[in-house]
């Protein structure tokens, strides 16, 4: 996937600067397939601006946290010494990376009616509406999916077939020594309500208070719904 697709926000210092994905993505010919953590404040005007189809997908915010731990924890080079409640007080406190959490999410949910060329969904939607989101995502990328073919898809991205998939689990990354998984691959559960087993009371009650008060700061967040479980 990585040959195909284009991590923006990805930079490795040991790689020569010829390999980086942003200098990799300027010299590659219009069609270009590029995947981000960035807020839309953040993009490049050239995307954010220039007719690029942009497709945002989020998480409810407890299952994030919980896969933002996970995926610290299997990178050797962070040096992540913390543990679970650390990663909590990070969201709260609006110091995660790529954060803050509300803020990112209203920076494409306030734009939906604005920018045409933006599809919003949520990871919970691809868990339990698959095929009808997928057929509105590629309805919106101009394509006309089959039944059959988007049955394919399903198959194929499946969780247990994309953890079998090197591409998709991104085995290089671990031969790198940039993922180690001896701890956990890279897809690692993709289920919806782990935050359920792996939240202490204490670390529930900080993020439900949290989520109350983003969401009244956030007026422009309104309509989104959270699936928890």
């Amino acid at each position: 996937m990585s040959t195909r697709w284009n991590f923006l926000c990805y930079c490795d210092p040991l790689q020569p600067e010829e390999r980086w994905p942003v200098n990799l993505l300027r010299k590659m010919p219009p069609g270009r397939n590029i995947y981000t953590h960035l807020s839309y404040d953040a993009l490049p005007s050239s995307l954010a601006q220039g007719g690029a189809k942009k497709v945002y997908i989020y998480r409810n915010p407890k299952d994030t946290v919980v896969a933002t731990y996970y995926h610290l924890v299997h990178q050797p080079r962070v040096q992540f010494k913390g543990d679970l409640m650390d990663v909590v007080e990070s969201f709260v406190n609006d110091s995660q990376a790529f954060g803050p959490y509300f803020q990112h999410l209203a920076s494409y949910w306030k734009r939906r009616g604005q920018d045409p060329n933006i599809f919003i969904c949520s990871f919970e939607d691809l868990k339990n509406d698959f095929k009808p989101t997928v057929a509105r995502l590629a309805k919106y990328l101009g394509k006309n999916l089959s039944p059959e073919q988007i049955g394919v898809i399903h198959r194929e991205t499946d969780f247990k077939a994309a953890q079998a998939n090197p591409a998709l689990n991104k085995i290089e990354r671990h031969v790198e020594g940039i993922f180690d998984f001896n701890k956990h691959p890279f897809v690692r559960n993709g289920s919806i309500g782990q935050w359920k087993k792996e939240f202490t009371p204490a670390m529930n009650s900080k993020m439900d208070s949290w989520i109350e008060r983003k969401m009244i700061e956030h007026p422009e967040l309104r309509g989104m719904k959270f699936v928890y479980e």
